[in-house]
Parts: C-alpha cells; sequence; structure tokens
C-alpha cells in the first residue's frame, strides 16, 4: 500500500503519444489491438520514458512481422489435420497464459480431436461437421460425471476448436453466421447451509476415511477463496504464515492470493495454527503436520 500511495502522489513527466501512466502501477503502459481488433493493455516494466518509447516501438514491430507470419502461413496450415493445427495453436497460447490453464484445455480438446480424427484437413471442417459433433457429444456419458456431457462442456470444446480455426484462418463468416451454441440451462443457486448443518456435514465427514479431503478443500475454498485449479495443486507446504496471522497461496507467475485462515480451517487439516511466522509442511503420512 505505502509504494501505491508514492507512485500516485509522486508528480509524473509528460509522455509521448501512445503512452500512459496507471495509478497503481509504478510503470509506463500502452495499448495496442490484435488482429481482431480486441484490445490489450502491455506494461513496458520502465518509468523512464525514452526506454518505454523504445519498448513500445519494439513490440509493435514484432506485433506487426507476427501478423504476417501468421497471415501468410493461415492457407497452408488450414490444409493441416485439425490435431496438428492444434499443436501449433496450443503452442502460441502458451506466450498468453500460464501453463496449467494450456494444459488443461488441450485435454478438453482431446474429444475433438478424436471425433475429426488425424487426416481430415482443418479447412474441410463445415457446419454439419459441428452439429454432428454436438449431437453426438451429448449422447456421450461423462467418464468422471457418470452422466451425460453437459451444454456447457460441450460449447466449450467449440469454443477452443473456433479459436484454433479462426489460428488457423478457417473460421468462415458462414461459420460465424451460422453456428450456435447449445443452451445452457441456468442452475438455480443452492440455499446456504446453516451453522447446525454445516457441524452435522463437517462430523460426519470426518468420520469418513474417503470424505475427508472434500472438507479439506472446502476449509480452504472457505478460507481463501481459491479455485478449483488452484486447489488441486495447493498443499500445505506453500502455506506461509505472516506476523498478521493470515495466509498466502503461492501460486507461480500471479500475485500471491491472500486471505485470513481462521485456526479452524488449519485445524481440520490437522496443522498447528500457532506456529507464526514459520513455515507449515506436511508429513507423508498426510495426516500428520509439523512446522519448521
Amino acid at each position: 500500500m505505502g509504494n501505491t500511495a508514492t507512485v500516485m502522489n509522486k508528480k509524473r513527466s509528460r509522455l509521448p503519444r501512445g503512452l500512459r501512466w496507471k495509478s497503481d502501477s509504478p510503470y509506463i503502459w500502452f495499448s495496442w489491438r490484435d488482429s481482431r481488433g480486441k484490445q490489450h493493455q502491455q506494461s513496458t516494466e520502465s518509468n523512464d520514458p525514452v526506454k518505454a518509447f523504445a519498448f513500445r516501438t519494439q513490440f509493435m514491430a514484432k506485433r506487426k512481422d507476427y501478423e504476417k507470419r501468421v497471415e501468410c502461413q493461415s492457407p497452408e496450415m488450414g490444409k493441416l489435420p485439425l490435431r496438428r493445427v492444434a499443436e501449433f495453436y496450443f503452442s502460441w497460447k502458451t506466450a498468453n497464459c500460464s501453463a496449467e490453464t494450456v494444459a488443461r484445455e488441450k485435454r478438453i480438446f482431446k474429444s475433438v480431436e478424436k471425433f475429426f480424427g488425424s487426416r481430415f484437413p482443418t479447412n474441410g471442417i463445415g457446419l454439419h461437421h459441428i452439429r454432428d459433433y454436438q449431437c453426438e457429444r451429448r449422447e456421450q456419458i461423462s467418464p468422471t460425471m457418470k452422466q451425460p456431457v453437459t451444454a456447457r462442456t460441450v460449447n466449450y470444446e467449440m469454443h477452443l476448436l473456433r479459436s484454433a480455426m479462426t489460428f488457423a484462418g478457417c473460421w468462415m463468416p458462414e461459420l460465424e453466421v451460422g453456428y450456435q451454441p447449445l443452451r445452457e440451462i441456468k442452475q438455480r443457486a443452492g440455499k446456504v447451509a446453516t451453522k447446525d448443518q454445516l457441524v452435522t456435514i463437517i462430523t460426519e465427514a470426518m468420520a469418513n476415511e474417503y470424505w475427508q479431503l472434500a472438507v479439506y478443500c472446502a476449509a480452504v475454498v472457505a478460507g481463501t477463496g481459491c479455485r478449483g485449479g488452484e486447489i488441486r495443486i495447493f498443499s500445505l507446504g506453500t502455506l506461509i504464515w505472516t506476523e498478521a496471522r493470515s495466509a498466502s497461496s503461492a501460486r507461480l507467475q500471479r500475485t500471491a492470493r491472500s486471505a485470513s485462515l481462521g485456526s479452524w480451517h488449519l485445524r481440520i487439516g490437522g496443522c498447528v495454527s500457532s506456529c507464526s511466522g514459520r513455515k507449515l509442511w506436511v508429513q507423508p503420512n498426510r495426516s500428520t503436520t509439523c512446522c519448521r
């Protein structure tokens, strides 16, 4: 907070056209648009106007060169099988998304690749193929949920297909006009459990060895607000106590998510909540924790 206040109160120099200051950042920023017209914000990682201007010039030159290369490659790329195009697309996407996000989307896209096979050219995918996929996919049973695949899942898979085909220059205007996502059924919001109900649920779950993991995950959600993907990679080894008795769930390449974790949340997992200022870790037996 102190650094932000200093940045906001400090008088800043005027910048060349196209550059700007951000109130919550010490660096100079600029905006740019991709080939689809979508606007992006880019930091120059510098507070020197001269260096920032040079960074922007080089960045825009590289973008223009990249777009020219993609434009030249697109007609040839469309002749490749979808699986090969997907490799190029997800490889490119790692420059803008985390490795976890790309890996998850690649797993989701496997069903689309399986449907079109290893030889069918990407530029041969038509509206009737997409509709056939929607119908066939909705009849399949999810191996994890043990129920028919939802419309939301199919729509997300089609979103990835559209992105890959756009990358290869194969998403034509007739596809844009004719494609219709499946209607998603809105889930009604559930009722909030009472305190007594929560105590009953936790007590019964902790008595069942197979349900305890769900309780631990629920405790992390309640204490930190982490999403499902973060919880799957969460471990007590990444939990650091601060003087304010709060915990941070460290995640690579992103600002740590902080929220107070009461002693109740940590005691559910068997943690010692009195080890302020020391790092928590888990012994191999999973049920016992110690601090160092």
